[in-house]
């Protein structure tokens, strides 16, 4: 009869421990869940700080170039803005119209660097692979 009873004390034991054990694992979850919804809507409050300011650098940028004839030793008359893929081409001496040079001007501020189009860019005049192409397109007027 003795075993019976520690038989039915080891069962309340198991099943008391595995009780425990499943509130204390709802207690964890439910602790890691409300953890992490706090870390992630920090993400989601930095990642917008983030895009704010890279926003803010891109206009102030932007904004910056359309005052970069004023601030260069060009002629602003010889400066075309373009924006992408470069900002500026030069037809230095335009003004007097006779281009002796034309200059690609890519306007950063800041840390800001050239990007890869931008590189590739830079690297094809450097090798010298640019050329003057005329079409000539016919009309039909009535």
């Amino acid at each position: 009869m003795i075993w019976l009873w520690v038989a039915l004390g080891i069962a309340i034991g198991v099943a008391g421990a595995y009780v425990f054990r499943l509130f204390s694992w709802k207690y964890h979850e439910r602790a890691l869940r409300a953890e992490f919804q706090l870390w992630h809507e920090g993400r989601i409050v930095e990642e917008r700080a983030n895009a704010l300011t890279s926003s803010r650098r891109v206009l102030v940028g932007k904004y910056v170039e359309q005052f970069v004839p004023f601030h260069v030793p060009y002629e602003p008359a010889d400066m075309k803005f373009l924006g992408s893929p470069v900002d500026y081409i030069i037809f230095k001496g335009l003004h007097d119209d006779v281009c002796t040079e034309i200059i690609f001007l890519e306007v950063k501020t800041n840390s800001a660097t050239i990007t890869k189009r931008e590189q590739s860019i830079r690297d094809a005049i450097r090798k010298g692979n640019v050329r003057w192409q005329e079409v000539k397109l016919q009309t039909h007027e009535n």
